[in-house]
């Protein structure tokens, strides 16, 4: 497929958290978290509610598109999670990452939101005017606690992407974890799932959706341990980044 040639202007990345060296993510370190303009990049998927709190009014319908190997909705204890969960628009990022939640024994203490939970925690406080939700997963994890409006699979989602702006005409967000192109094997991540054209095929589309506005704001996590480690996870990053004009690269270690 040929490149989508953008006319979107990218300003001067903001770093709201710095990167240092390539970490272990996990459920909740967070490694670096990046921002330009409307596309927010990060390792470690759960500073994406606070993304998506700085570019959307929730007050008004919007619409979700996820595309991500897994649900992300964890439902353990939601609901006592939630009860604790501050107004996430008023705080800063450091203080949204340092959120804790002191459960008991034997768990004991415990960042409040993590990758496996931050998703369930935006459809419990912040789904009162969502319309439209497209969960794209590879059915790993709990269910979501929002049913959702479809669930494309794999070689349904290029034409659902292209599709979003006549799904319905309020602002997308656009959360995308790039462990969804890859696969595993005896749960070891084997290598890529997909061909560079279908990759392409749903970012141009994405970028598409950005232009004309359609889509509000775009994350994109780069999850390396579900990916096959940093190299894997960025050398994809940089091919999406391309494709959405994007000039992301990380410092060398």
């Amino acid at each position: 497929m040929g490149r989508l040639e953008t006319t979107m202007s990218i300003s001067n990345p903001v770093w709201h958290v710095p990167f240092t060296e390539r970490k272990t993510s996990g459920a909740h370190h967070q490694n670096f978290l990046v921002q330009y303009d409307n596309v927010y990049i990060m390792d470690n998927h759960r500073a994406a509610y606070w993304c998506w709190l700085r570019e959307c009014d929730l007050l008004k319908p919007f619409n979700l598109i996820h595309i991500d190997r897994h649900n992300d909705t964890l439902q353990s204890n939601l609901e006592a999670w939630h009860q604790v969960l501050p107004p996430v628009g008023t705080l800063s990022i450091q203080d949204y990452l340092d959120l804790k939640f002191h459960g008991s024994a034997p768990a004991g203490s415990y960042p409040l939101v993590r990758w496996d939970n931050y998703l369930s925690l935006f459809l419990r406080r912040e789904s009162a005017n969502l319309s439209r939700f497209v969960n794209a997963t590879h059915g790993e994890g709990d269910l979501p606690n929002v049913k959702p409006s479809s669930t494309p699979a794999l070689q349904e989602l290029p034409g659902a992407v292209r599709c979003l702006a006549d799904i319905d005409p309020a602002p997308w967000i656009c959360n995308i974890d790039l462990d969804y192109f890859f696969y595993s094997v005896d749960q070891q991540v084997a290598g890529r799932l997909v061909t560079d054209d279908y990759l392409e095929s749903i970012v141009e589309s994405v970028q598409a959706h950005r232009e004309s506005g359609a889509i509000q704001v775009t994350t994109i996590c780069l999850s390396p341990e579900c990916c096959g480690g940093w190299a894997p996870a960025e050398e994809i990053a940089h091919q999406v980044c391309a494709l959405l004009g994007v000039p992301f690269t990380l410092p060398s270690p």
